[in-house]
């Protein structure tokens, strides 16, 4: 998985290691946001799904982040320029070392990323691999 650590000017949990690609904009798809943002945050443009949604982990009542999936092969991967307005870095974590690490170091990640992890875990990670 490709995660980014937030920059620490963001004023949702800065310096915090979350999904790489997020956002939406009034009146956009979440499928046109998702294809809007890939290219906007990281530089490229690969195909994805949607995998599913979870509720904020906030006060925002009744908001919701949705989680896509994506698949790069090497060559796209090493085109990954990210936005540094958005983040400080990115990089690749295997599933499993990402899982124990949001149960070791909660803290380091944002809340809907643990979420969402421990969602492919407790599903079934083989169900949302793209």
């Amino acid at each position: 998985m490709l995660l980014q650590k937030r920059a620490p000017g963001k004023y949702w949990f800065p310096n915090r290691y979350t999904y790489s690609v997020s956002g939406t904009v009034a009146d956009e798809s979440y499928e046109a946001c998702i294809a809007r943002e890939m290219l906007e945050e990281i530089g490229i443009s690969v195909p994805f799904r949607k995998l599913f949604k979870i509720p904020c982990i906030l006060e925002n009542k009744g908001a919701y982040h949705t989680v896509f999936s994506g698949r790069c092969s090497e060559g796209t991967a090493s085109l990954i320029l990210y936005d540094p307005e958005e983040a400080v870095s990115v990089e690749w974590v295997e599933l499993e070392e990402l899982y124990r690490a949001v149960k070791i170091e909660p803290d380091s990640y944002t809340p809907s990323l643990k979420a969402g992890i421990i969602k492919i875990f407790e599903e079934g990670r083989e169900k949302y691999l793209f």
